[in-house]
C-alpha cells in the first residue's frame, strides 16, 4: 500500500501519492463534535483554515477556536486507561540504534498536523541532504486525535509503518484538538475528566502502535501560542503527551514550548539561531512555526535522539 507522504533521502525528494486535507475546506461540519465552536474564519471546527501544504515560508493557518457548549460523560475509571508499562524510557527496551549509513540509512517517519508539516521543513533542512537518513514526511493539515471520524491517525499510521518500517516515528500534532469529541454518540467537553481520559488513550494508542512495530517515538509537544487561551489549551495537551511518553519505554518527549519562548518564558516571535542571529521563529498568526523555528526544534530533537538512542546523525 502506498504511503501518502513526501520521502526525502539525501538530496532527492519524491512525493508518493496525494496529500489529504484540502477537502476539509469544502466539507460540511462533520457529526463528530457538534459542541465545538467554528474556526475564526467560519470553517469547520475540525479544520485548520488555509493550505495544508507547507511552503518555505509557512502561511498563517488559524486553528479551531475553543469549544463553547457540550454535555459530558461520566468520568471513566482510572483502570480504563491502558497506557502501557510505567517507568518510561529510563530503561530503554531497545538496543542502541546501529550507526546509520548510506547503505543502511536511519528511517524517520514524521506524522502530525499542520504544525507537524512545519516541523517537516526543519527536518528536511537539517537531515534532508544526509544520505544516511531516509526521511518520510506524512504530516497532514486539519488533523489530530480528537476527531477520528474525520481523520483516523492510528489507521493511517498502520499503513505508514507497514510501508516504511521506520526506526523512529516523530509526532507533532494537537493544534486542532482543543475541541469537544464524539465518542459513540456522546459529546465530551474539551478538558473534562472524561475527555482527558479518552484523549490519553488515543495518545497511548499511537505510541503503542509505533513501538509494537519496533520503532522508537519522539513526541514533539505543542508550542506556546500568541493568544492566552490557545496556550492554556496546549498546556492541557502537553501534560498528556509528556505523561504518556514517560509511561512508555522507547519514547522521548521534547518540549517545543521551552524552545520557542524568550528569556522570561513568554511567547517569542523572534529568537537567536545557532549563529546568534535573530530570526523569525513563528508565523504572523501566532500559531504556526517558520522554517527557522522548525530548524531550532529539529536540532533539539536530533540532539536528544543522539544522546538517548545513539542515533549518530
Amino acid at each position: 500500500m502506498s504511503v501518502r507522504a513526501r520521502e526525502r533521502r539525501g538530496a532527492r525528494a519524491t512525493r508518493v501519492g496525494p496529500l489529504a486535507g484540502m477537502l476539509a475546506l469544502l466539507m460540511p461540519v462533520l457529526a463528530g463534535c457538534a459542541g465545538a465552536a467554528a474556526s475564526p474564519d467560519g470553517g469547520s471546527p475540525a479544520a485548520e483554515p488555509g493550505s495544508p501544504v507547507a511552503t518555505s515560508s509557512p502561511a498563517a493557518r488559524p486553528v479551531a477556536s475553543p469549544s463553547s457548549t457540550a454535555s459530558t460523560l461520566p468520568v471513566a475509571s482510572p483502570g480504563a486507561l491502558s497506557s502501557g508499562p510505567s517507568g518510561g524510557s529510563s530503561t530503554p527496551p531497545f538496543p542502541a540504534l546501529s550507526p546509520p549509513s548510506e547503505v543502511h540509512p536511519l528511517t524517520i517517519l514524521e506524522i502530525g498536523d499542520s504544525l507537524g508539516e512545519d516541523l517537516g521543513w526543519g527536518l528536511t533542512a537539517v537531515l534532508g541532504a544526509d544520505p544516511a537518513v531516509r526521511l518520510v514526511e506524512d504530516a497532514v493539515g486539519y488533523t489530530g486525535l480528537a476527531r477520528p471520524d474525520y481523520y483516523d491517525w492510528p489507521a493511517h499510521l498502520e499503513q505508514d509503518l507497514a510501508a516504511t518500517h521506520p526506526a523512529v516515528v516523530v509526532v507533532m500534532l494537537g493544534a486542532n484538538d482543543s475541541q469537544d469529541c464524539n465518542v459513540s454518540g456522546h459529546y465530551i467537553a474539551f478538558g473534562s475528566a472524561a475527555w482527558l481520559n479518552v484523549y490519553s488513550q488515543r495518545v497511548a494508542s499511537v505510541i503503542q502502535e509505533a513501538t509494537a512495530a519496533g520503532a522508537r517515538v519522539l513526541w514533539m509537544g505543542m508550542p506556546v501560542m500568541a493568544e492566552a487561551w490557545r496556550s492554556q489549551a496546549m498546556t492541557t495537551l502537553n501534560d498528556i503527551y509528556s505523561d504518556q511518553a514517560a509511561a512508555h519505554p522507547g519514547v522521548l518527549y521534547i518540549s517545543s514550548w521551552s524552545l520557542l519562548t524568550d528569556a522570561g518564558g513568554d511567547y517569542a516571535q523572534e529568537l537567536p539561531d545557532a549563529s546568534g542571529r535573530m530570526v523569525e521563529v513563528r508565523t504572523p498568526d501566532g500559531v504556526h512555526i517558520t522554517t527557522d523555528g522548525a530548524i531550532l526544534l529539529t536540532r533539539a530533537a536530533v540532539a536528544a535522539m543522539d544522546e538517548d538512542w545513539g542515533a549518530a546523525i
